[in-house]
């Protein structure tokens, strides 16, 4: 399990993290978005103690990520895969985290049979594309068997068979019990793998919420087709219901759901010809909380 508490982190008098509190728990992928700039990076690297924070903390287990006993083998981190030291091998590589993390050495063959990378063993780092160095370092991550997963933007550089393996390999770490804590500007892959969702912008925690509470939410829309749709939007919005779009016999409905507006018409002798619900996408949920015209920063 992980644990963000009321972390809070400033550079140069300026707060990039701001009070920020959610959790992981065990079995679960959590999405974290937010802008360029909003302060995902920064609550990462705090968490795993290469930043020291303002005040609050991070937790992986019930402990900060320096008081466990082998970090390595209780958390898996990518955080920047062209951090890969560059002359090394990838074998060589692997089996140099395997002796840090006190791991078997024929475990390194594995993971680089596991990451897709078994036929580049012998290729320097610095002769590895992007999405190589990615999978290298996704490698390294799964290395000890971590229960818990720090992933800052693993899908960068990776091609569309590259994402769909990771999709598979994320949804693996999950079922087999581990917290994840996943970045990535790719909020469409996201929605395909993670259970809840962290938005987070200018620092400061904007939205926590699992994705299947979001479709449930007042943002979810239903479709109405009715041969009397005047009477039908007077008894919609006579109950709370917002009529979102109108169009002939058609109407669109927000704030009461299927259920609630079939109740409705049938109590009053209403006939509907179509009643269907429209998801509420997660891209739909981040561009209503996000200014998408703030420019980001670095971090």
């Amino acid at each position: 399990m992980i644990e963000v508490i009321g972390l809070t982190k400033s550079y140069g008098g300026r707060t990039r993290v701001d009070d920020v509190t959610f959790s992981v728990g065990d079995g679960r992928i959590v999405g974290f978005i937010g802008p360029n700039g909003a302060g995902k990076t920064t609550t990462m690297r705090t968490a795993l103690g290469l930043e020291k924070p303002d005040s609050g903390r991070a937790l992986f287990d019930g402990r900060p990520y320096g008081e466990l006993p082998n970090p390595r083998q209780s958390v898996g981190a990518v955080l920047d895969a062209g951090a890969l030291i560059p002359d090394l091998r990838a074998i060589e590589l692997v089996r140099y985290c395997a002796s840090v993390q006190g791991v078997d050495k024929a475990r390194a063959e594995r993971v680089l049979d596991m990451v897709g990378l078994s036929d580049a063993r012998r290729r320097k780092v610095r002769e590895l594309s992007l999405g190589m160095r990615q999978r290298l370092a996704l490698a390294a991550a799964i290395l000890g068997n971590p229960g818990n997963y720090v992933l800052d933007e693993p899908l960068n550089g990776l091609d569309p068979s590259g994402i769909q393996w990771l999709r598979h390999l994320l949804i693996q770490l999950r079922d087999e019990g581990a917290a994840l804590l996943l970045s990535s500007h790719i909020i469409t892959e996201l929605e395909l793998v993670a259970d809840d969702v962290v938005l987070i912008n200018n620092g400061v925690l904007k939205l926590r919420s699992s994705l299947a509470d979001l479709a449930r939410g007042a943002g979810a829309r239903v479709h109405v087709v009715s041969e009397d749709v005047s009477s039908f939007i007077a008894l919609a919005e006579g109950n709370g219901a917002t009529i979102v779009e109108a169009n002939g016999r058609a109407v669109v409905v927000a704030d009461l759901t299927a259920g609630e507006l079939f109740s409705l018409a049938a109590a009053h002798g209403l006939v509907l010809d179509e009643l269907r619900t429209e998801s509420v996408s997660l891209d739909d949920v981040y561009r209503r909380i996000v200014d998408t015209k703030i420019e980001g920063e670095a971090r």
